[in-house]
């Protein structure tokens, strides 16, 4: 272990920047560079790594997070792009950062949590992390639902103004949802923005609301309702071309007032969510809103 050294917080580091893009590339296929150059990767994504001769061969990151969950304000932190070069594998170094990380965070956090895939499943429990089951909500529509009101805005998350005003209304907006909503996440709104989601982003003016959503066959997906005031469900959908749509697919716990969604449970082995906490949360049924993984 003498060999490696362990840095944090150097994303204005360009050659650690650089060395942390080509792993998470190599890894997961994402480039964090554009994310950087638009001034979007802040103080709440914090990577801990090591190094060996100036490369980025092992890292943690943090995301610290503001959640509220069943109306209660809570103090938490994501942990996001685990990965390791295959060169350094089998030498416990992605646990000596689980380590100190946990460290570092567990006596200043309400809870740590994070989403792992099929591979990993048996990993994280052996810090003390519990898989935690979440639902699937969703509701049929019929053609009562064919767009009646003025077509949507888009939005280009590459333009500076639209982008502004996705931020502008992101930091002023009410809860999404009663159960979980994160909040002080604008990282992540970004990433999502430009990575994700960069053509399914629209604005609905006499609601001042921005709504993300995706169509594929014959569902919508649902992933984001972005709005100072609350809206209802009755109140978003006209607004979209639901021709040939059956479902809505809710990528969040809705808290509609005039729907009652299907509720079923999510199964999955690929996006599963684990959860370090001195006491129960996330309790019955709920779906993190997508939009706040990291």
């Amino acid at each position: 272990m003498e060999d490696y050294k362990l840095v944090t917080d150097y994303k204005h580091n360009e050659a650690l920047r650089a060395s942390f893009n080509r792993l998470a590339k190599n890894t997961f296929g994402i480039d964090f560079e554009r994310w950087y150059q638009k001034g979007y990767w802040n103080d709440r994504y914090i990577c801990y790594s090591y190094v060996k001769e100036k490369q980025i061969i092992a890292n943690v990151s943090v995301n610290l997070m503001d959640l509220v969950v069943d109306g209660k304000p809570k103090c938490a932190i994501q942990i996001s792009t685990v990965m390791i070069d295959p060169h350094f594998r089998n030498q416990g170094l992605s646990k000596n950062l689980m380590d100190h990380v946990l460290e570092k965070y567990e006596g200043i956090t309400d809870l740590i949590f994070l989403f792992a895939n099929q591979s990993v499943l048996d990993f994280y429990p052996k810090f003390g992390f519990k898989r935690i089951s979440e639902s699937q909500f969703e509701i049929e529509v019929g053609n009562e639902f064919a767009q009646r009101g003025v077509p949507l805005q888009k939005l280009d998350p590459y333009n500076t103004e639209n982008m502004k005003k996705i931020l502008n209304t992101y930091r002023e907006k009410t809860f999404l949802s009663k159960k979980i909503d994160a909040k002080n996440a604008e990282h992540l709104l970004t990433f999502y923005c430009l990575y994700v989601l960069p053509n399914d982003i629209y604005y609905i003016e006499e609601l001042d609301t921005i709504i993300m959503y995706k169509l594929e066959n014959n569902q919508l997906n649902l992933y984001n309702i972005v709005s100072i005031n609350e809206v209802s469900f009755q109140d978003i959908l006209p607004h979209i071309n639901m021709n040939q749509v059956d479902k809505v697919k809710f990528q969040f716990t809705p808290s509609f007032m005039d729907i009652e969604p299907k509720v079923s449970p999510f199964k999955t082995n690929d996006d599963v969510l684990f959860i370090k906490s001195k006491e129960d949360v996330l309790t019955g049924a709920f779906k993190f809103p997508l939009i706040a993984h990291a």
